[in-house]
């Protein structure tokens, strides 16, 4: 296996998520995307055990608990779609009023209450990334980074991919998981993908750490890590290829987690980061055979790519090992856009996920 990457490995949206491993927008604890979403949970727990393993090395995960955060007078669809997205699930959930809130965070401001999701879990992006390069490295993929694949072809059976470099390389199939660039390496075959820009704000926590649990609010997000950090964000908008963050966006995340995490404010400044999530239309990832014989679509997982990682992984390699596509992965085939180009739905400037 030969993974060729533009960049550095992570280095894109995933270096700039905040590596929660619950949905975020309503829609998505429901529907085809919810029953995915729900096995993809469920997959996360015995991935990161066996990828410590294989590679060796800390991945990152931990379930350190999460707060969706209901502001007084605020709009109560983002918290009470979590709550009937947890009861469907499965997922441990608790009501807490304002008072039993701020006995579990002291450092909240007042006036919020919260469904508590004691078992939720997240990882770090970047501590995920090292071990998935370590372990695939052992297993004897060859990885090559800062190397850029400008179109990818089919002829005579075999798939090639053209490097900016001038190379050709080729293989038997070939999987495009390029996020928000995956269409262009089609051609003609591309798709109706989208460049989501999303910023975040890493600060370093000291002592005491301002909060415990993972905190989310339809305004923001705050993401304590163990190795010290904490993560701010994100935003959520169509700006074309653009991915650095602006000042007026790094700002707003930092004034958004304060109103509800007053601590924030005084915490020391490590980065801002941007990404690029690959938006579809419909808001479905775009996971199976593609026009273009021999290769295969993973794309358009928008903020829940780090949520669908193991579970798509698992699929996809199954799929290519024994010439069957499953049945779960039916509702995200890039044959349901038979007509392009398709109308983007229109985003908001900011939100609460990761």
């Amino acid at each position: 296996m030969h993974v060729v990457d533009r960049g550095e490995p992570g280095a894109g949206a995933t270096a700039a998520s905040a590596g929660v491993l619950t949905p975020t927008e309503p829609r998505e604890w429901s529907g085809a995307l919810g029953a995915f979403n729900r096995s993809a949970l469920q997959a996360w727990p015995a991935f990161a055990e066996e990828l410590a393993d294989e590679a060796g090395v800390l991945v990152g995960y931990e379930t350190r608990g999460e707060l969706r955060l209901l502001r007084r007078d605020s709009d109560s669809t983002f918290v009470n779609a979590a709550g009937a997205g947890a009861q469907a699930f499965g997922v441990p959930h608790e009501w807490l009023s304002e008072e039993e809130v701020r006995a579990l965070e002291p450092g909240l401001a007042p006036g919020s209450s919260a469904l508590l999701l004691p078992r939720a879990a997240a990882v770090h992006t970047a501590e995920m990334t090292r071990g998935l390069c370590e372990a695939c490295t052992r297993a004897g993929a060859q990885i090559t980074p800062g190397e850029q694949v400008l179109e990818i072809a089919e002829t005579g059976g075999a798939v090639s991919a053209r490097l900016a470099g001038g190379r050709r390389l080729e293989a038997g199939r070939a999987v495009i998981s390029a996020g928000a660039w995956s269409g262009s390496l089609l051609g003609h075959h591309g798709l109706p993908l989208t460049p989501v820009l999303g910023e975040s704000v890493e600060l370093r926590m000291g002592e005491p750490a301002p909060c415990r649990l993972v905190m989310r609010s339809a305004d923001g997000a705050v993401v304590p890590r163990r190795d010290g950090t904490l993560w701010m964000g994100t935003t959520l908008e169509e700006r074309g290829f653009v991915d650095a963050p602006r000042a007026g966006a790094i700002r707003d995340i930092v004034a958004n987690a304060a109103a509800f995490l007053p601590a924030v404010a005084e915490l020391a400044f490590i980065a801002a980061r941007a990404g690029l999530r690959p938006g579809v239309p419909d808001g479905l990832p775009i996971v199976g055979e593609s026009t273009l014989s021999g290769v295969a679509l993973v794309t358009g997982h928008g903020r829940e790519g780090i949520m669908h990682s193991p579970l798509t992984a698992d699929l996809v390699a199954g799929a290519l090992a024994n010439g069957r596509w499953p049945v779960e992965l039916e509702p995200f085939a890039p044959s349901r856009f038979s007509e392009i180009p398709i109308p983007i739905r229109h985003l908001g400037a900011h939100n609460g996920g990761a």
